[in-house]
């Protein structure tokens, strides 16, 4: 953790058993295996270390800009409050959006708004046979 610079603990620890492999008829030992994966939005590390070994397997990944922000937007490697805060806003604009319909459909005439529930039947019809096909 302090060797790669990140500030949290590791967000995943796995411990193998030892287990017995076959290869070509021959039984072979493997010791037991640490598996540890740091998280942060812009960059990432997976560690694998084998009881009894001298040296640590270590891959780092560093995002770009698109992966940052794809990671922001999963939540990988950030805090309670992050997570927070984004479930807020998205349940804000959800809100939003279903009290900005309410109110588009009660100014509307019942004409109006028979049209627009039946278009958007039909392009929501129309997409899934699309995604579907």
């Amino acid at each position: 953790q302090s060797e790669l610079k990140f500030d949290r603990p590791a967000t995943r620890i796995k411990i193998e058993k030892p287990t017995t492999l076959n290869f070509g008829g021959v039984s072979v030992q493997q010791p037991e295996r640490w598996l540890f994966n740091f998280a942060h939005p812009t960059r990432s590390a997976n560690l694998e270390y084998f009881v009894g070994n001298r040296t640590v397997k270590a891959d780092a990944f560093d995002a770009t800009l698109i992966g940052t922000m794809t990671r922001l937007h999963m939540s990988v490697g950030v805090d309670a409050f992050w997570v927070l805060l984004m479930d807020s806003i998205a349940g804000s604009l959800i809100l939003l959006s279903l009290s900005g319909l309410a109110l588009w459909f009660g100014t509307r005439g019942v004409r109006k708004t028979s049209l627009a529930v039946g278009g958007m039947a039909a392009l929501l019809v129309a997409a899934w046979l699309a995604v579907s096909i």
